[in-house]
């Protein structure tokens, strides 16, 4: 089951994506980075509250839709904590966007990789503005390319959990326009 986590695009993602845009190019996600941080961000955040492990690079992404990206990322921590905080950060570490929640969005323990799924909601950004660049990890490809396959997997499992969620809410009539920033 998938995990709705409200994403907050900051100021500085949009104006680097809009410029972008106006140049004609795409903004370029590389890295996420986790934090435990329990103050709720603000657009205009430039970093995360509590950042604990990262910048992590990102290891495949794909467009779901022009305002929707997954992105695989593989954390390794070297001490536990709960994320509550996951920062999105363009080629050049600006904070593009960040996940926010106060009682946790996953829990990791020293010594456990622990593949991750993303899903980036771009909703107010130009369409295409932003891409994703894989990067190659601190690794060995051996272990990290299989785990990636079915990393992508279980995110485009999530996705179409969440779609067909939408779908069935839309369909009972239960579905509202503040639920698309929850979903």
């Amino acid at each position: 089951m998938a995990l709705a986590v409200e994403t907050l695009l900051t100021t500085a993602g949009l104006a680097r994506a809009v410029d972008a845009a106006n140049l004609g190019l795409t903004l370029r996600l590389t890295h996420v980075v986790l934090g435990d941080g329990e103050t709720a961000p603000t657009e205009a955040s430039t970093a995360l509250d509590n950042p604990r492990l990262g910048p992590i690079a990102i290891l495949s992404g794909t467009a779901l839709e022009p305002a929707r990206l997954a992105v695989t990322a593989v954390a390794e921590p070297t001490e536990a904590f709960t994320v509550r905080e996951i920062g999105w950060l363009a080629e050049d570490g600006t904070l593009v966007a960040i996940a926010w929640r106060g009682d946790g969005i996953l829990a990791l323990s020293p010594g456990v990789t622990a593949p991750m799924a993303l899903t980036l909601s771009l909703v107010g950004l130009p369409a295409g503005s932003v891409t994703v660049e894989a990067g190659a990890p601190d690794l060995d490809l051996a272990f990290v390319a299989p785990i990636a396959v079915l990393v992508e997997a279980m995110a485009m499992r999530v996705v179409a959990e969440i779609d067909q969620e939408i779908r069935l809410r839309v369909l009972e009539g239960k579905w509202t326009a503040n639920m698309e920033t929850a979903l």
